[in-house]
Protein backbone atom coordinates (compact mmCIF):
# COMPACT_ATOMS: atom_id res chain seq x y z
CA UNK A 1 0.00 0.00 0.00
CA UNK A 2 1.31 3.96 -0.85
CA UNK A 3 1.35 5.90 2.20
CA UNK A 4 2.67 8.92 0.59
CA UNK A 5 0.03 11.71 0.92
CA UNK A 6 -0.71 15.00 -1.07
CA UNK A 7 -1.04 18.20 0.93
CA UNK A 8 -1.99 20.89 -0.91
CA UNK A 9 -2.00 25.22 0.07
CA UNK A 10 -4.28 28.13 -0.34
CA UNK A 11 -4.61 29.46 -3.90
CA UNK A 12 -5.28 32.72 -4.15
CA UNK A 13 -8.61 33.50 -6.30
CA UNK A 14 -7.05 36.44 -8.49
CA UNK A 15 -4.22 33.60 -9.53
CA UNK A 16 -6.75 30.61 -10.10
CA UNK A 17 -8.33 32.79 -12.75
CA UNK A 18 -4.80 32.96 -14.92
CA UNK A 19 -6.04 28.81 -15.50
CA UNK A 20 -2.73 27.99 -15.01
CA UNK A 21 -1.80 24.37 -15.67
CA UNK A 22 -2.05 21.80 -12.81
CA UNK A 23 -0.55 18.56 -13.33
CA UNK A 24 -2.87 15.60 -12.29
CA UNK A 25 -0.54 13.65 -10.95
CA UNK A 26 3.22 13.83 -8.70
CA UNK A 27 5.66 11.89 -10.09
CA UNK A 28 8.40 13.89 -8.56
CA UNK A 29 10.43 11.42 -6.31
CA UNK A 30 12.12 14.78 -4.09
CA UNK A 31 10.12 15.74 -1.21
CA UNK A 32 9.02 19.19 -1.94
CA UNK A 33 8.20 20.27 -5.73
CA UNK A 34 6.76 23.72 -6.50
CA UNK A 35 4.15 24.42 -9.85
CA UNK A 36 5.92 27.00 -12.20
CA UNK A 37 4.31 30.41 -11.78
CA UNK A 38 2.09 31.94 -13.72
CA UNK A 39 2.81 35.78 -15.15
CA UNK A 40 1.39 37.87 -13.10
CA UNK A 41 1.25 35.92 -10.00
CA UNK A 42 4.10 35.21 -7.52
CA UNK A 43 5.05 32.21 -5.96
CA UNK A 44 3.33 32.25 -3.05
CA UNK A 45 0.41 32.14 -4.75
CA UNK A 46 0.60 28.62 -6.44
CA UNK A 47 -0.08 25.43 -5.08
CA UNK A 48 2.76 24.09 -3.45
CA UNK A 49 2.53 20.08 -3.28
CA UNK A 50 4.62 18.61 -0.66
CA UNK A 51 4.87 14.81 -0.71
CA UNK A 52 4.47 13.68 3.25
CA UNK A 53 5.89 10.41 3.81
CA UNK A 54 4.02 8.11 6.51
CA UNK A 55 5.89 5.41 7.80
CA UNK A 56 4.87 1.79 9.03
CA UNK A 57 4.64 0.85 12.13
CA UNK A 58 6.87 -1.62 12.94
CA UNK A 59 5.14 -2.75 15.73
CA UNK A 60 7.07 -3.36 19.68
CA UNK A 61 11.04 -3.51 19.85
CA UNK A 62 12.38 -6.53 21.85
CA UNK A 63 13.01 -3.81 24.66
CA UNK A 64 9.68 -2.58 24.56
CA UNK A 65 8.29 -6.01 24.95
CA UNK A 66 10.32 -6.93 27.91
CA UNK A 67 9.15 -3.80 29.40
CA UNK A 68 5.63 -4.11 29.23
CA UNK A 69 6.22 -7.65 30.14
CA UNK A 70 7.76 -6.42 33.55
CA UNK A 71 5.31 -3.95 34.41
CA UNK A 72 2.36 -6.74 33.90
CA UNK A 73 4.61 -8.97 36.33
CA UNK A 74 4.02 -6.06 38.85
CA UNK A 75 0.67 -5.75 38.52
CA UNK A 76 0.15 -9.63 38.81
CA UNK A 77 2.31 -9.61 41.97
CA UNK A 78 0.02 -6.87 43.36
CA UNK A 79 -3.21 -7.95 42.23
CA UNK A 80 -3.41 -11.96 42.98
CA UNK A 81 -2.50 -11.53 47.27
CA UNK A 82 -5.30 -8.71 46.92
CA UNK A 83 -7.30 -11.30 45.32
CA UNK A 84 -7.01 -13.94 47.68
CA UNK A 85 -7.20 -11.68 51.42
CA UNK A 86 -10.52 -10.83 49.79
CA UNK A 87 -12.03 -14.37 49.28
CA UNK A 88 -10.71 -15.38 52.71
CA UNK A 89 -12.78 -12.65 54.20
CA UNK A 90 -15.78 -13.46 52.08
CA UNK A 91 -15.28 -17.04 53.29
CA UNK A 92 -15.08 -15.60 57.08
CA UNK A 93 -18.18 -13.22 56.68
CA UNK A 94 -20.06 -15.95 54.98
CA UNK A 95 -19.44 -18.52 58.29
CA UNK A 96 -20.07 -15.95 60.79
CA UNK A 97 -23.09 -15.28 59.05
CA UNK A 98 -24.47 -19.30 58.89
CA UNK A 99 -23.28 -19.45 62.59
CA UNK A 100 -25.70 -16.77 63.66
CA UNK A 101 -28.20 -18.07 61.28
CA UNK A 102 -27.99 -21.41 63.27
CA UNK A 103 -27.52 -19.59 66.78
CA UNK A 104 -31.26 -18.28 65.67
CA UNK A 105 -32.93 -21.26 64.56
CA UNK A 106 -31.40 -23.33 67.73
CA UNK A 107 -32.94 -20.81 70.28
CA UNK A 108 -36.26 -21.16 68.55
CA UNK A 109 -36.58 -24.67 68.02
CA UNK A 110 -35.77 -24.90 72.56
CA UNK A 111 -38.48 -22.03 72.43
CA UNK A 112 -40.99 -24.93 71.22
CA UNK A 113 -39.88 -28.07 71.84
CA UNK A 114 -38.12 -27.17 75.56
CA UNK A 115 -34.70 -29.00 74.47
CA UNK A 116 -31.78 -28.29 71.70
CA UNK A 117 -31.96 -30.62 68.83
CA UNK A 118 -29.93 -33.52 68.86
CA UNK A 119 -30.20 -37.34 68.67
CA UNK A 120 -28.89 -37.88 71.98
CA UNK A 121 -26.58 -40.62 70.82
CA UNK A 122 -23.54 -39.00 71.63
CA UNK A 123 -23.25 -38.82 75.57
CA UNK A 124 -21.44 -35.79 76.17
CA UNK A 125 -23.40 -33.94 73.66
CA UNK A 126 -20.44 -32.81 71.00
CA UNK A 127 -22.61 -33.14 67.66
CA UNK A 128 -19.29 -33.53 65.41
CA UNK A 129 -22.03 -35.08 63.01
CA UNK A 130 -24.75 -32.60 62.73
CA UNK A 131 -26.81 -34.54 60.21
CA UNK A 132 -29.69 -34.85 62.76
CA UNK A 133 -29.67 -31.61 63.95
CA UNK A 134 -30.26 -30.12 60.66
CA UNK A 135 -32.88 -32.43 59.88
CA UNK A 136 -34.99 -31.65 63.33
CA UNK A 137 -34.21 -27.61 62.34
CA UNK A 138 -35.52 -27.91 58.77
CA UNK A 139 -38.10 -30.42 58.63
CA UNK A 140 -36.03 -32.70 56.20
CA UNK A 141 -33.98 -35.38 55.82
CA UNK A 142 -30.32 -34.39 55.39
CA UNK A 143 -31.40 -30.97 55.68
CA UNK A 144 -32.46 -30.85 51.85
CA UNK A 145 -34.22 -34.05 51.55
CA UNK A 146 -37.58 -35.47 52.18
CA UNK A 147 -40.00 -34.21 54.45
CA UNK A 148 -39.68 -36.10 57.95
CA UNK A 149 -42.40 -37.13 59.18
CA UNK A 150 -41.33 -37.78 62.27
CA UNK A 151 -40.19 -34.51 63.27
CA UNK A 152 -43.16 -32.24 61.04
CA UNK A 153 -45.47 -34.21 62.79
CA UNK A 154 -44.84 -33.77 65.90
CA UNK A 155 -47.33 -31.44 68.15
CA UNK A 156 -44.79 -28.41 68.99
CA UNK A 157 -42.85 -28.58 65.80
CA UNK A 158 -43.31 -25.07 63.89
CA UNK A 159 -40.61 -25.36 61.97
CA UNK A 160 -38.59 -25.08 59.85
CA UNK A 161 -36.59 -23.21 61.81
CA UNK A 162 -33.95 -23.18 59.39
CA UNK A 163 -33.38 -24.20 55.45
CA UNK A 164 -30.26 -25.28 54.03
CA UNK A 165 -28.92 -25.07 50.89
CA UNK A 166 -27.87 -28.07 49.24
CA UNK A 167 -24.44 -26.24 48.15
CA UNK A 168 -23.99 -26.52 52.00
CA UNK A 169 -24.79 -29.58 52.68
CA UNK A 170 -22.04 -32.61 52.29
CA UNK A 171 -22.75 -36.10 53.32
CA UNK A 172 -25.77 -35.14 55.23
CA UNK A 173 -23.78 -32.85 57.14
CA UNK A 174 -24.19 -28.86 57.15
CA UNK A 175 -20.48 -27.38 56.52
CA UNK A 176 -18.27 -24.27 56.66
CA UNK A 177 -17.22 -22.56 53.66
CA UNK A 178 -13.90 -24.40 54.19
CA UNK A 179 -15.66 -27.57 53.92
CA UNK A 180 -15.80 -28.91 57.07
CA UNK A 181 -18.84 -29.75 59.26
CA UNK A 182 -19.91 -27.41 62.00
CA UNK A 183 -19.52 -29.05 65.09
CA UNK A 184 -22.05 -28.02 68.00
CA UNK A 185 -22.06 -28.52 71.10
CA UNK A 186 -24.95 -29.00 73.16
CA UNK A 187 -26.00 -28.89 77.16
CA UNK A 188 -27.77 -32.08 77.70
CA UNK A 189 -28.17 -32.19 81.35
CA UNK A 190 -28.28 -28.46 82.97
CA UNK A 191 -25.27 -28.62 84.83
CA UNK A 192 -23.01 -25.54 84.29
CA UNK A 193 -20.35 -28.11 86.03
CA UNK A 194 -20.03 -30.43 83.29
CA UNK A 195 -19.21 -29.75 79.50
CA UNK A 196 -19.95 -29.30 76.85
CA UNK A 197 -20.52 -26.67 76.18
CA UNK A 198 -17.55 -25.92 76.96
CA UNK A 199 -18.50 -22.07 76.89
CA UNK A 200 -22.07 -21.59 76.92
CA UNK A 201 -22.35 -23.85 79.91
CA UNK A 202 -26.71 -24.13 79.51
CA UNK A 203 -27.18 -23.77 76.06
CA UNK A 204 -24.44 -24.78 72.88
CA UNK A 205 -21.43 -23.86 71.31
CA UNK A 206 -20.66 -23.63 67.36
CA UNK A 207 -17.58 -23.93 65.70
CA UNK A 208 -16.05 -23.91 62.76
CA UNK A 209 -12.46 -24.78 62.31
CA UNK A 210 -11.81 -22.40 60.19
CA UNK A 211 -9.38 -22.94 57.03
CA UNK A 212 -6.97 -25.38 58.96
CA UNK A 213 -9.80 -27.47 59.32
CA UNK A 214 -8.55 -28.01 62.95
CA UNK A 215 -9.44 -26.85 66.77
CA UNK A 216 -7.19 -24.01 67.56
CA UNK A 217 -4.89 -22.29 65.56
CA UNK A 218 -6.37 -18.84 65.55
CA UNK A 219 -8.81 -19.52 62.61
CA UNK A 220 -11.70 -21.03 64.69
CA UNK A 221 -15.00 -19.12 64.29
CA UNK A 222 -17.69 -19.54 66.89
CA UNK A 223 -21.03 -18.40 68.55
CA UNK A 224 -19.35 -17.21 71.36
Amino acid sequence: MNNTGIQKEFIPLECEKKRFHMPKKITDKSTVSFVKPVKGCSLTGFTRMRKIKKYDSKGFTFIELLVIITIIGVLLTLIIPMGSQARAKARQTKAKAEIAALETAMSAYYADMGQYPTDGGESDGNETDNTDIITQLSGRTGGTGAWDAGITGLADWNGPYMEFDSDNIVGGQFIDPWKTAYVIEIDLDGDTTTTPPSNNALSFDIISYGKDGAAGGGDDLTNY
